[in-house]
């Protein structure tokens, strides 16, 4: 695809942030609290713009799944890395200088509402964490299109949840969501 050849030939973290963040969804799933909690903090913190919904969404499974040491993984590490990061970087730009005045209500108006919709799913269900990185990454204020890699997890989890209860439609949209990060994807860096 596009993004992974991008991801590629420019250097960026996609396939290690897919590979973290799928390894704080299955440390979740199975029980593996401290990897789940400092893969997430990892992935969030090397590029947080990307996980404005998802890093909530997912300590909020953890503690209703009777997980609270992956939220203290994810604090400990995040703290740790954070205390570096200040003392080795300068204050990072405002808010409003990212969105900018005209875009800062409408970005705020969009990040309320899907998060809304985020937390309308049931903590304990995979599909809170699909429908959370998968807002993560409309939500961003700053992604390039290799960044769409990382709609590669949500995606898995979506589809094989959708194949429990219909193989066939499951294996559908697996294939739908394929063509449009194939395709869409390739088509948008392309045209714009």
């Amino acid at each position: 695809s596009q993004p992974a050849v991008l991801t590629l030939h420019n250097g960026q973290w996609g396939f290690l942030l897919v590979g973290l963040i799928s390894l704080s969804v299955l440390g979740l799933r199975g029980g593996h609290d401290l990897r789940a909690g400092g893969a997430l903090a990892l992935a969030a913190l090397a590029k947080p713009q990307l996980f404005l919904i998802s890093v909530p969404t997912l300590l909020r499974v953890a503690l209703a799944r009777g997980r609270p040491r992956a939220l203290l993984a994810f604090a400990g590490v995040a703290v740790a890395l954070v205390a570096v990061s200040i003392a080795a970087t300068a204050v990072p730009t405002a808010f409003a200088d990212l969105f900018g005045p005209a875009g800062l209500a409408l970005g705020a108006l969009l990040i309320v509402a899907l998060a809304v919709a985020v937390v309308a799913f049931h903590p304990r269900s995979d599909a809170a964490i699909a429908v959370a990185l998968a807002v993560s990454a409309v939500v961003v204020p700053y992604a390039w299109s290799y960044d769409q890699l990382l709609l590669v997890v949500p995606l898995v989890i979506a589809a094989g949840l959708v194949a429990r209860r219909s193989p066939p439609r499951g294996v559908a949209l697996m294939c739908a969501g394929s063509v449009l990060l194939l395709l869409v994807g390739t088509l948008l860096h392309t045209l714009f």
